[in-house]
């Protein structure tokens, strides 16, 4: 894995407000994570009706995450009680705000939008120019529309989250930031040991469990903020509108993200993984060759969807290796045999873990 070509000043932040708001994405999309869909919907319950369905409608309109770099503003100790005291202090304008995570002009348009209430066509095509420009990605028309028609309604609803946020908090965050707070903190100064030992490609590979960021990544960038999670793993969330930072999981191995659950969450994802013979064949091939999901589809003569749902499963799991070629946009794969080869002595040591 090539270094960067520059020096890049690497940061540390960290701080429960970061879980707060992770949480609350995991539970209202339980399976990106790879969690039970029927434990999220059970966490979920515990709120009053009122708050539950505001909270819902607010995510899956207009944001989960707020902006890293406002949670990065936070004053010390960035906890759960920090976060919604900046956020009830903030005119309801700023408050949807937080949510939008982008930069320049086009913050600037959103912002009438969430104002006045309303978007056209031009706001619209921006959308989508700036997906396509700036984060060279291509998002549909109807996603878009959706996305626009929930920032437009957002004003109505987000005085109602902020309530939904202080229940959420005191009926089911409170008791697990305390569970997370010394798993963090652990993580922290374990992940500060791996970065004086690592070039900073192979530390974010190890982080992202199995993501090789590109070349290009690194040649903007002067400095990198890196923050850690309990509730994120195995996934990362890089800013967007704030490219300099990633938020990470460091979830113990031998610890489930579910309270009270003693088969841990890497165990019981790799073993599913592998309990279905397509995404075995796929693991064969991988261990010998970097394919993209177009070429493994037609290795196993299967629909491309189909193979992108078994990779899903393979990377919740930590099995494969996710990159891009230099100059190229497909996204190829890749075994991490190292992980295979770990799986067996990690199921023997559960095995016989007499402890729990």
């Amino acid at each position: 894995m090539s270094k960067p070509n520059k020096q890049i000043d690497l940061k540390w932040d960290h701080g429960t407000a970061f879980d707060f708001f992770i949480s609350l994405q995991v539970l209202h999309d339980p399976e990106y994570f790879g969690l039970r869909s029927s434990w999220a919907a059970g966490m979920r319950q515990r709120l009053p009706r009122k708050d539950r369905e505001i909270l819902a409608k607010f995510i899956a309109s207009v944001g989960q995450i707020p902006q890293i770099e406002w949670l990065l503003s936070l004053p010390a100790p960035k906890d759960s009680r920090t976060a919604l005291d900046a956020f009830a202090g903030l005119s309801l304008v700023e408050r949807v705000m937080v949510f939008v995570d982008f930069t320049g002009e086009f913050r600037d348009a959103i912002r009438e939008v969430v104002t006045q209430g309303r978007w056209g066509k031009p706001e619209l095509d921006a959308l989508q120019e700036y997906y396509r420009d700036e984060m060279k990605i291509t998002v549909s028309t109807k996603k878009n529309e959706h996305y626009l028609n929930g920032l437009a309604n957002s004003l109505a609803l987000v005085n109602g989250v902020s309530e939904g946020l202080q229940t959420y908090y005191e009926m089911f965050f409170e008791e697990e930031e305390r569970r997370i707070i010394p798993a963090v903190e652990r993580g922290l100064v374990k992940t500060q040991e791996m970065a004086a030992r690592l070039d900073l490609p192979e530390l974010l590979q190890e982080l992202s469990e199995g993501v090789r960021f590109p070349e290009s990544f690194f040649e903007d960038l002067d400095s990198l903020t890196l923050i850690p999670s309990f509730w994120i793993s195995p996934r990362i969330v890089q800013g967007f509108g704030y490219s300099g930072s990633i938020i990470f999981g460091i979830r113990p191995e031998d610890t489930s993200l579910i309270p009270g659950e003693i088969i841990p969450d890497i165990l019981l994802s790799a073993l599913d993984a592998l309990a279905n013979p397509t995404r075995l064949k796929i693991l064969r091939y991988l261990a010998s060759e970097e394919l993209t999901a177009t070429q493994i589809a037609a290795k196993l003569r299967l629909r491309p969807p189909t193979v992108v749902h078994h990779l899903k499963t393979l990377r919740l799991a930590g099995l494969v290796y996710i990159f891009s070629p230099k100059n190229q946009k497909e996204v190829y794969y890749k075994t991490r045999v190292e992980r295979v080869e770990a799986l067996s002595s990690r199921l023997v040591n559960f095995i016989l873990d007499h402890s729990s």
